[in-house]
């Protein structure tokens, strides 16, 4: 009888370290963009269909945060501040997970990202997206300046 080596999930892990990676590249990009003279990345969607996408806006929103525009940024997309915060948060909890291991401050760091990572969690993200920019359209619509697309 062989014994089996049971290999650890390392799934979890896998997909912690994808969305740290992308936390620290939405924050880093967007911080190197906002002290450079650049634009953010073209919209194809906007290009070939002459209408904003849903994600319209987010970079120039989080550009503003950087630089403590917080009404500007809320104008520029609703749910640019919500991704910086959920980004910093998400790195701050990878990067003090180690120093407050042992201390009463310790905190599961997979338990946050498997709740992205729920179906559930991801339908409502979806659902905020389409709601925000349905919303936005429907200004656009109406006439209203409110919110700022260029």
């Amino acid at each position: 009888m062989q014994a089996i080596e049971v290999q650890p999930d390392r799934s979890m892990t896998t997909s912690a370290r994808w969305i740290n990676g992308l936390s620290a590249l939405v924050l880093g990009g967007t911080l190197l963009l906002e002290r450079s003279d650049r634009a953010g990345p073209p919209c194809l969607f906007k290009m070939m269909l002459h209408l904003p996408c849903p994600g319209c806006g987010m970079t120039r929103s989080l550009k503003a945060i950087w630089l403590g525009h917080f009404t500007t940024a809320f104008r520029y997309h609703p749910l640019g501040p919500v991704l910086f915060v959920l980004c910093t948060v998400l790195l701050l909890s990878a990067l003090l997970q180690k120093p407050f291991a042992t201390t009463r401050f310790a905190f599961d760091e997979h338990a946050l990202h498997r709740r992205l990572m729920l179906p559930r969690t991801l339908y409502i993200i979806t659902a905020l997206m389409l709601g925000v920019w349905l919303t936005r359209l429907l200004f656009i619509v109406s006439g209203s300046h409110y919110f700022l697309w260029e």
